[in-house]
């Protein structure tokens, strides 16, 4: 073979059309892994921020004074008294379909009195409160109805 030239392949393996440059897949190479690591940490970013949403979500409102939410759907004009360890809270001439909101920071066991138009009183079996609890007590013709607010 002395006298004969090599002739390199480019790309298209035609003599002199596209020659590689020394180093060119490397340089490629290079590039593929740097943008792979800019997708991986804008990701983990996305990850991140969607884990610290979600926690602020869920725990967040378990550090919230509890709810109490009274409605009224006897028909009739009443009064209520909330009570819990040794305070209580009294809400006179609520209307009906209206509705009473308030909050305690505290947590025990309330119960709820009502006394209507006739005289009549009745009352509620205590329910446990805490924190980021929210309870409702609806008033009906004849009794209370206690429940929290994810026993829909």
């Amino acid at each position: 073979m002395v006298g004969r030239s090599r002739v390199l392949k480019g790309v298209s393996g035609l003599p002199g059309r596209s020659r590689v440059e020394p180093g060119g897949a490397v340089r490629a190479l290079g590039y593929a892994c740097r943008m792979l690591r800019r997708i991986y940490n804008a990701l983990t970013v996305a990850g991140l921020l969607y884990l610290a949403v979600m926690a602020v979500l869920v725990v967040g409102p378990s550090f919230f004074d509890p709810q109490f939410d009274i409605r009224n759907r006897s028909g009739e004009t009443v009064s209520v008294v909330a009570a819990w360890r040794d305070k209580t809270r009294e809400f006179v001439d609520i209307a009906p379909s209206e509705r009473v909101e308030f909050s305690v920071s505290d947590e025990a066991g309330m119960s709820f009195r009502v006394r209507y138009p006739d005289g009549r009183e009745i009352a509620s079996e205590p329910v446990y409160f805490t924190l980021g609890t929210t309870v409702i007590a609806t008033i009906n013709a004849d009794d209370i109805d206690v429940r929290y607010d994810h026993d829909r």
